[in-house]
């Protein structure tokens, strides 16, 4: 197990070699803390305790608390859970409500949510690079390898205009996942669900993530962000200069790192215009503003997000390490946004690289100039869009036939053949089949399919056939599979079946081919008969 926990801290060094991003050695700060007095680093704790306890809000002094100890592995809340246990430890969290917690110069801890135990109410922290005290729900402070799965976490909004992070990781390591964050912050231009700043090393994973103020997640500062698979659904704001982000990344004083891949990151708008427009991925911003703002070159992977109904589906200041690709980027008002960068006196246009993108149809996106025949999103600026992607339905290709001769009636015969998803490279191909011939008894194994993926190549489909009764007789027909998401994208499988003239009896065969070898011009009849 704690190896386990070992393994989890390599992980974005593991997402990093597959996008093949390299990035220059940061200048190294070390940052303390000023909620605790003299805290030791991380390296420095001393290891006491017990390395695994369970939470549940109905354990007490005294009851039975499903055979655990009350205040030594048992206990009702998370915070005595935590401070109970040793580094490399596991905290078990069962169904029910719970108050904020902090994580504070700890290694390896695993806090594991079992049934969604909500989390909720407020804490204040101290957020040293802005810096100010600010309102929380999980607090996650010089720490590494710290693994948060399977909460609710339900923000309060204690102060609508003061600054309110759902889940913050300052200067720690670690992962959220499979969690529901319900910020509750809507029109709190400070309310952000998650926040991750100095020198941290993020990953979300299959994470739902709404009712946010501003942003549903934030890095900053040196800051490695892991987005994967996760949903933010943000707001259409009515009133004026409120807007709202689903993943805001800005270099400042240090580039970050981001790797944002198979997400959903819709509905970020306003009715009335804003200073500052809303939109779905903002990457360096604060490049665009100048160098007083101190904001460097972040190196940021986008692949396979599905990015729609937003004002501005991204606006980025980009530079040579930001790449777009494979994403489906549709029904914004701007699909991209290519912003200058300002060195203090002139604006400076760079490229974004945006290339094998759907851009709403097979047209690709409308630029005024150069491509002005586009029928999907609007972008704007300095991107290099072309190619783009023209396609991104499934495509189902089967291959084989199914040929049975001489089949005894009454027998059972098997075959195979095989389906594939040939369609755009990250399309789900649903399939079935729907159609056997009217003769014989007929198994197929499996006899429909979800969300196969062009990487998954061939899977093998297993058929067995009861032959009918009448002998002397080829059979013939097809099987037919349809993509059930478009019945006209269908495969037939051809079939032929032969019985022969007569039925084998098989407990005479040895001594008839003994009786023809030794009289081969004995019993005519007979041999007729039987086939010889």
């Amino acid at each position: 197990m704690k190896k386990n926990l070992l393994r989890k801290g390599l992980v974005f060094g593991i997402l990093l070699l597959f996008i093949g991003i390299n990035t220059a050695t940061s200048n190294a700060t070390t940052f303390e803390t000023t909620t605790k007095e003299n805290t030791p680093s991380i390296h420095q704790i001393a290891l006491s305790g017990i390395s695994e306890v369970w939470i549940d809000d109905d354990y007490y002094d005294g009851g039975d608390n499903d055979g655990h100890t009350w205040g030594y592995d048992a206990f009702d809340n998370i915070q005595e859970g935590i401070d109970h246990v040793e580094n490399f430890a596991i905290i078990h969290v069962k169904e029910g409500m719970y108050d904020v917690f902090t994580i504070e110069d700890r290694v390896s801890l695993e806090i594991i949510g079992e049934d969604q135990p909500i989390v909720t109410g407020y804490q204040l922290a101290y957020d040293i690079s802005y810096p100010a005290f600010v309102y929380n729900i999980i607090f996650v402070n010089n720490s590494y390898n710290i693994h948060l799965q399977g909460f609710h976490i339900i923000g309060t909004d204690p102060a609508p205009t003061d600054r309110d992070f759902s889940i913050f990781f300052q200067n720690s390591n670690g992962e959220i996942q499979d969690c529901t964050i319900d910020a509750n912050s809507i029109e709190n231009m400070n309310g952000i669900a998650v926040r991750a700043i100095l020198e941290s090393s993020v990953s979300l994973s299959n994470c739902l993530i709404k009712d946010y103020g501003r942003i549903a997640v934030y890095a900053k500062t040196a800051t490695i962000l892991s987005v994967l698979n996760c949903t933010m659904t943000g707001q259409v704001y009515t009133q004026y200069n409120l807007v709202s982000y689903g993943i805001e990344i800005e270099g400042i004083d240090t580039p970050c790192i981001g790797i944002l891949k198979g997400n959903k990151i819709y509905n970020h708008d306003n009715t009335q215009a804003a200073a500052w427009s809303s939109a779905g991925i903002i990457i360096d911003n604060w490049r665009y503003y100048g160098p007083s703002y101190n904001c460097k070159n972040s190196s940021v992977h986008m692949e396979n997000n599905y990015i729609h109904d937003n004002m501005h589906g991204a606006q980025i200041v980009p530079n040579g390490n930001i790449q777009m690709i494979y994403n489906k980027i549709s029904e914004n008002h701007y699909g991209a946004i290519s912003d200058q960068w300002f060195d203090g006196s002139t604006y400076h246009d760079a490229t974004l690289q945006a290339p094998m993108n759907w851009w709403g149809d097979p047209s690709g996106p409308y630029h005024p100039t150069e491509n002005p025949d586009g029928q999907g999103d609007e972008i704007y600026g300095d991107i290099l869009f072309d190619p783009w992607i023209t396609d991104i339905a499934s495509n189902l290709t089967c291959e084989g036939t199914l040929q049975w001769e001489d089949v005894p009636t009454g027998e059972t015969v098997t075959g195979s053949f095989t389906v594939e998803n040939t369609g755009y490279l990250y399309s789900e191909l649903s399939w079935e089949v729907i159609e056997t011939p009217s003769w014989g008894e007929w198994t197929i194994t499996p006899g429909d399919g979800t969300s196969l993926l062009p990487g998954m190549g061939q899977i093998t489909i297993q058929v067995s056939v009861i032959a009918p009764p009448k002998r002397n007789e080829e059979f013939t027909g097809k099987l037919k599979i349809i993509n059930t998401e478009n019945p006209n994208d269908y495969c037939d499988i051809n079939i032929s079946l032969i019985t022969p003239l007569h039925k084998q009896v098989n407990f005479i065969l040895p001594i008839m081919n003994w009786l023809c070898e030794r009289f081969p011009s004995a019993f005519p009849l007979l041999r007729h008969l039987l086939g010889y």
